[in-house]
């Protein structure tokens, strides 16, 4: 199924904002389970509207895959630029946000074809790397970005009053 999604692989437009809010249901829904305290329910209107809006942003990055005229996975990414300061050095990445794969379409390569437009558009853009983060409760999608490269490099620590 590689080579039919990047035939299908695209940059997202505002008119996406539907399909992306479909695909992001499953991730929200296993969010909002691991950790209700952090994450809303899913709100199918207000992701479509969150869609729309960052999509119209000429900064924002997304990336569509599809299969069969369905849409099965996308990609929602940001350039940072960090300026250099006493305490750190400069730093240009593409940070994604969101890597969403619907599930009948997992593990055939789709999570993998977004990344790699990522990746392509952060080498042609001059940029040192990609950044993500994942909650501690989703190893699998630890296990699949170490697979692609990915090494951990940050932990963050919480404490609930």
């Amino acid at each position: 199924m590689t080579d039919l999604v990047q035939a299908g692989l695209r940059r997202a437009t505002p008119a996406d904002a539907p399909a992306l809010a479909d695909l992001n249901d499953h991730v929200q829904l296993l969010h909002a389970g691991a950790r209700p305290d952090q994450f809303s329910t899913v709100d199918h209107a207000a992701a479509q509207e969150f869609f729309t809006s960052i999509l119209a942003d000429a900064e924002t990055l997304a990336w569509l895959a599809d299969h069969d005229g369905r849409p099965v996975g996308y990609l929602y990414a940001v350039e940072v630029h960090r300026a250099a300061n006493p305490f750190t050095t400069e730093l240009h990445t593409l940070y994604v946000h969101h890597l969403a794969v619907a599930p009948t379409a997992r593990r055939l390569g789709v999570g993998s074809a977004l990344l790699r437009a990522a990746e392509e558009h952060a080498q042609g853009a001059g940029l040192s790397g990609l950044r993500l983060d994942s909650w501690s409760f989703n190893s699998e999608a630890h296990a699949f970005f170490r697979l692609l490269g990915f090494e951990p490099f940050q932990t963050r620590f919480a404490r609930d009053l």
